[in-house]
């Protein structure tokens, strides 16, 4: 987390990408002008900062460490692969989830919307799921590319995932194909989860447990892609 913060080159556009599409699709442009849609927004541009904040936090670490050797001096020491993946994965998951926070702190002060403890409350663990999940991926990237082109991949995954997945545009604007094939990204699961939180959309149980099954399994099979890449390397 120190490593993280202290990187300003990190941190400025993990919060100021979020916090700026929030401020020109929410507050600039007559996209939220009623209190769904305002709520919407928030639940929105939190998945957004969390998607991309947990890609980058967990990935370009991963991926320097093993381009200057420190990862394979870390695994020479009583230190295990499990226990780094889940250091690595649990710092770029706080880390995503700040920015969330900050994302639904602008919006409680400038969006005429409230909301109760129980719906904040959701509205984190549904933020720390889809985190799990992004920083999964990008332990996979950071695991399989070299350092200068691991940025290169993660934008090249979460932009995409990000406004094909409903998170920047609503999907009921964009074309008919992209609203179905949309159901297949774990970004869509992500956002219908966090609107279904903060009260700015219904979910029935089929689709939660569809969401649940989504982002848990691609947490799972990332993470194992990822061990058995860097236990691939090691031999």
């Amino acid at each position: 987390m120190r490593k993280l913060i202290r990187d300003p080159g990190f941190v400025l556009p993990s919060f100021g990408f979020p916090l700026g599409f929030f401020v020109l699709f929410a507050l600039i442009m007559p996209f939220a002008n009623t209190a769904p849609a305002q709520l919407a927004m928030i639940a929105n541009y939190g998945a957004f900062g969390t998607l991309a904040a947990a890609m980058f936090a967990a990935g370009m670490p991963l991926a320097q460490e093993r381009d200057t050797g420190i990862y394979a001096l870390k695994m020479t020491t009583p230190l295990g692969l499990f226990s780094y993946l889940a250091a690595k994965m649990s710092a770029a998951a706080v880390f995503a989830l700040t920015v969330a926070a900050a994302v639904l702190l602008l919006g409680l002060l400038t969006l005429p919307v409230s909301m109760n403890a129980g719906a904040v409350a959701a509205y984190f663990a549904a933020t720390a799921l889809g985190a799990c999940t992004f920083a999964g991926l990008g332990l996979l990237i950071g695991a399989r590319f070299a350092l200068n082109a691991a940025p290169v991949v993660i934008n090249m995954v979460f932009m995409p995932m990000a406004f094909l997945g409903g998170l920047v545009l609503p999907l009921m604007i964009m074309p008919k194909l992209i609203q179905q094939a949309s159901v297949a990204l774990p970004s869509f699961h992500m956002g219908q989860l966090n609107r279904a939180a903060v009260g700015a959309g219904s979910i029935t149980t089929t689709e939660l447990l569809s969401a649940l099954a989504v982002l848990t399994g691609i947490s799972i099979a990332a993470l194992m892609a990822t061990r058995f890449l860097l236990l691939r390397g090691r031999t």
